[in-house]
């Protein structure tokens, strides 16, 4: 019975202690509902791998500065770690600014012991715990070390063998891990396939959060960003960035600003693009004024893979270039120059009948 009531009264103590480690907290900092829904899944569902894929803004820096302070106040010897792609990337975006060590604010002279080292960029806890910050380039070092939590910030720029080094780690102390990040620009990269490990893992959660989640962020100020970015062409930078979908960048397109014309249901060209005309419509510019302008075949051979030719106009006033037709040939059979050679001249007398005004480059 000594043993029992013993029991019972470490619980009881514990839990007041826990009670004031959480109303100590709240009184810091405040999540929004995103963060409370990412929180919820470790703290409630007791779920240990949590991936967030989010836009800029919502609120990922802040919310891993209290996951890992919410873990090392809560029980003695808790070994946390936030991790960025680099380790000078992480003091940038988390000790620099003090979001990190300074955390608590007044509070922190209760629970801290001495002073976060500026050297080791590691805060110690009167209870035994620590919170420390590194870089993804530092794998080597944390193979075989035993982590109670783990933070990942700005995953898609991870040194790739970090997480392959790490994910063992996590089976001592069965160890939660939360990803934080922007999407990268495409879908084959280890970013999208963590992300799929997670939401199929019975341990996982994995979310989508938006820029506009987050409370904290002028919903004008959104307007206006998306408006830019679309004007720019880049659409694809306002889906990844800031709606937080995998999209392509526009890195992978020669000319990511192009508009595209639009396109009438019968397949008929309904409207103009500041950029691309149908080819009816470029060669009428040509046959109208066809002394305006200076005629170019741009050849790029290749007889394995593929043999490309440009066909231009370019205005001699202006300097508009019109790009009127091309040649993207990828049979082995007809990539000799021998064959695409008459094939181009085709094209070029039936853009203008005039031999000697077409340059080759």
């Amino acid at each position: 019975m000594k043993s029992r009531s013993l029991k019972a009264e470490q619980i009881q103590t514990l839990q007041k202690y826990l009670a004031i480690v959480l109303r100590d907290l709240a009184a810091i900092w405040k999540p929004h509902a995103g963060q409370l829904e990412v929180g919820y899944a470790y703290f409630f569902k007791d779920l240990k791998k949590i991936f967030v894929r989010c836009g800029r803004k919502f609120g990922k820096t802040e919310l891993a500065c209290y996951l890992l302070y919410r873990i090392a106040m809560s029980r003695p010897n808790q070994h946390c770690y936030y991790i960025a792609p680099t380790y000078k990337q992480a003091k940038e975006l988390i000790w620099e600014n003090g979001r990190l060590p300074h955390f608590l604010g007044k509070l922190g002279a209760k629970y801290i012991e001495g002073k976060p080292s500026e050297t080791e960029h590691r805060i110690k806890f009167k209870n035994g715990s620590f919170i420390k910050i590194d870089g993804s380039e530092n794998y080597e070092a944390y193979r075989g070390i035993n982590p109670h939590a783990i933070v990942y910030d700005e995953y898609k720029d991870f040194h790739p063998k970090f997480h392959e080094g790490m994910e063992p780690n996590l089976a001592t102390h069965e160890a939660p891990i939360f990803i934080f990040g922007t999407p990268p620009d495409t879908e084959d990269h280890p970013f999208c396939r963590t992300e799929t490990g997670v939401q199929r893992d019975p341990e996982g959660a994995a979310f989508k959060m938006p820029t506009h989640t987050s409370p904290y962020i002028s919903q004008k100020w959104l307007d206006n960003m998306k408006i830019t970015l679309e004007a720019r062409g880049e659409w694809h930078v306002w889906m990844r960035e800031y709606m937080a979908e995998i999209v392509p960048s526009g890195a992978l397109h020669i000319f990511p600003m192009l508009e595209v014309p639009k396109v009438a249901p019968n397949g008929k060209f309904d409207g103009h693009s500041k950029h691309v005309r149908p080819h009816a419509e470029l060669q009428e510019m040509v046959n109208r004024h066809p002394k305006d302008y200076t005629y170019h075949a741009v050849y790029d051979p290749a007889s394995t893979s593929c043999f490309g030719v440009l066909f231009a106009a370019v205005n001699k006033r202006t300097k508009q270039v019109l790009c009127l037709d091309e040649i993207y040939e990828k049979n082995k059979n007809k990539t000799s120059s021998k064959k695409i050679w008459p094939k181009a001249w085709a094209k070029k007398l039936a853009i203008l009948n005039r031999r000697d005004r077409w340059r080759d480059v």
